[in-house]
């Protein structure tokens, strides 16, 4: 058990940085956008800091902007997979951190969409991209794999 536990967590880490390197991958799909200008795809740097499109007549609007909910979508996974690092010495507090932080972000990664700050009317056009499905799918397999240990020794005893 003992084994499975560190392969588990290192397992939760490395889901962590799968879902975090998903920031560089195209988050959002802009469905029939593009006569304004707005590229097919946007990851998700673009959704988070914002993001100028330039139409066919070469004016410049803002099609993205700050987006904090999105911020913190990255955060969470961040500190969760620091947290997983961190916890040389098993400290069921600092797993316990870690698994809410990925639970949280994979469904933060669902509503990637929903925190797009933007002109609501264009919001309608937005899709969720393959980055946020696949941050999603690994921080709650993240998730998973730190819960599976906790789960097994309470249901040990």
């Amino acid at each position: 058990m003992k084994d499975l536990k560190k392969y588990l967590t290192w397992a939760g880490y490395a889901f962590g940085v799968i879902a975090f390197i998903m920031i560089f991958c195209p988050v959002v799909k802009t469905n029939d956008l593009e006569i304004l200008g707005c590229p097919e795809t946007c990851n998700g740097l673009d959704v988070i800091f914002g993001m100028k499109a330039r139409n066919y007549l070469g004016q410049e609007w803002e099609l993205f902007e700050f987006s904090f909910m999105n911020l913190l979508t990255y955060v969470l996974v961040l500190v969760g997979a620091a947290c997983t690092f961190r916890n040389k010495n098993d400290s069921v507090k600092l797993r316990y951190i870690s698994i809410a932080c990925f639970a949280v972000a994979a469904i933060f990664f669902f509503c990637t969409v929903s925190f797009c700050v933007m002109e609501s009317e264009l919001k309608e056009e937005l899709s969720l991209g393959f980055g946020a499905v696949i941050g999603g799918i690994s921080s709650l397999l993240a998730a998973g794999c730190l819960a599976y240990p906790i789960v097994m020794e309470k249901i040990k005893k």
